[in-house]
């Protein structure tokens, strides 16, 4: 049976510090173990792995269509200075809110920063895989979200597109 990584860590100094220093070497040795989970479960698919989708050819249509809005389509629209109806200001305002990223990274880091905290070896394997596999998938949806995020801001910034506050 292997050792779990929770088990090498040193016994932290008792008291109410000794406990805040339980719960974060807690959450690092979760995080740790989700990331060899992952990245085992990743090895053993190689079959999948080497199934690689054209993936590039999608990439340069996209960013030939991106391209083209941006050098064709977005000085035609941008030129207007229509005044659009409040009903279509609202629904407009509205669908960018949906479209808010804070929808979906604060219920994210909640149940990542609750799953780290809590102690996986109180679970049976079958839970504990169960948690793994939440908590992976968790993982990837802040990243993907909350990195994708970033990099439209930085790049908006960049380009010099940021929205007007």
């Amino acid at each position: 049976m292997r050792k779990d990584a929770r088990d090498r860590v040193p016994a932290p100094t008792p008291g109410p510090a000794g406990a805040l220093q339980r719960r974060a070497r807690l959450f690092v040795a979760n995080v740790r173990s989700t990331a060899a989970f992952v990245r085992r479960r990743h090895q053993a698919r190689g079959a999948a792995r080497a199934y690689r989708a054209a993936w590039r050819r999608f990439a340069f249509i996209g960013a030939t269509f991106t391209l083209y809005a941006l050098l064709f389509l977005d000085p035609i629209f941008g030129a207007q200075g229509v005044d659009y109806e409040r009903t279509v200001v609202r629904y407009a305002v509205a669908l960018t809110d949906i479209g808010q990223s804070g929808w979906y990274l604060v219920p994210l880091g909640l149940f990542l920063i609750f799953a780290g905290l809590v102690d996986w070896r109180d679970y049976a394997p079958r839970a504990r895989l169960l948690l793994f596999n939440r908590v992976g998938a968790a993982w990837f949806a802040f990243l993907t979200i909350g990195g994708s995020g970033l990099a439209a801001a930085l790049l908006k910034q960049t380009i010099g597109r940021a929205r007007p506050r």
